[in-house]
């Protein structure tokens, strides 16, 4: 005697096993290639995820006598560090002393607001007054006039350096605007200038001139980029020749 036919459990499907099967285990077979290619086997597929194990970045040191731009990218040291985990204000508190070494330590120690320093933000504002030395903007402005490019320094290299002495000049106004009041940050247009008369070439700097003079070169984006290509196409050039006897040779021609 045949099975009785089965029936699919899936709510409102009418599907049922054909009479006359010959035994369960082709009626179950004939279930199961129902629900899986109709109710897709009422199963659900999690793609694995990975964890990529990464190396835990170092704890800065802050020291005494920093620049501003030291103590810039220390502090910014400081924040990726202490964001690789979860931990509480008394934990960033003692990572943030055991960060100053001995002398700044001291010296913050030996402050009579020592005790009072209970929060990582009061703790820190402490330390940067008595680690950095502030020079007046004005030097800033002075030096950064004076900046330019080394021998054998990319143009990106000195852009960074142009922009992180810029940084300290505050190139900042509020708008006059009353309905506006915002900040309007001019430093690009600065080092915009700095990098064109501070650039080592040259040749390069009359390209730069003239596309700069017929609007191609508007933004800093787009002068370091073109820079970037003059100079990477000079370099590739002075590789096809070779000074032999006071004249240019063409490699692949010997």
């Amino acid at each position: 005697m045949a099975p009785i036919p089965l029936e699919c459990s899936v709510a409102e499907c009418e599907f049922k096993t054909p009479a006359g099967a010959p035994t369960w285990d082709v009626m179950v077979t004939l279930l199961t290639t129902h629900t899986q290619a109709v109710h897709g086997g009422g199963t659900t597929h999690h793609t694995p995820t990975t964890h990529s194990k990464l190396e835990k970045l170092p704890r800065p040191t802050f020291t005494l006598n920093m620049s501003e731009a030291q103590w810039s990218f220390t502090k910014l040291q400081w924040d990726n560090y202490i964001k690789q985990g979860v931990v509480s204000p008394d934990v960033q508190l003692m990572q943030l002393q055991a960060a100053c070494d001995p002398a700044l330590r001291q010296r913050v120690f030996d402050t009579v607001t020592y005790a009072a320093l209970d929060t990582p933000d009061l703790f820190l504002a402490k330390m940067k007054e008595l680690s950095v030395i502030v020079i007046h903007k004005s030097i800033h402005l002075m030096k950064l006039w004076k900046m330019a490019q080394q021998s054998d320094e990319p143009i990106r290299a000195f852009a960074a350096r142009v922009t992180a002495t810029a940084d300290m000049c505050g190139m900042i106004i509020k708008c006059t605007n009353v309905a506006c009041n915002k900040d309007i940050i001019y430093r690009d247009h600065v080092v915009h200038q700095i990098i064109i008369h501070g650039m080592r070439n040259n040749d390069i700097r009359v390209r730069v001139v003239s596309r700069n003079t017929s609007g191609e070169l508007t933004t800093l984006d787009k002068l370091i980029d073109f820079i970037a290509a003059e100079e990477a196409g000079s370099s590739e050039a002075s590789d096809f020749c070779e000074v032999l006897g006071g004249r240019y040779v063409d490699v692949e021609k010997m």
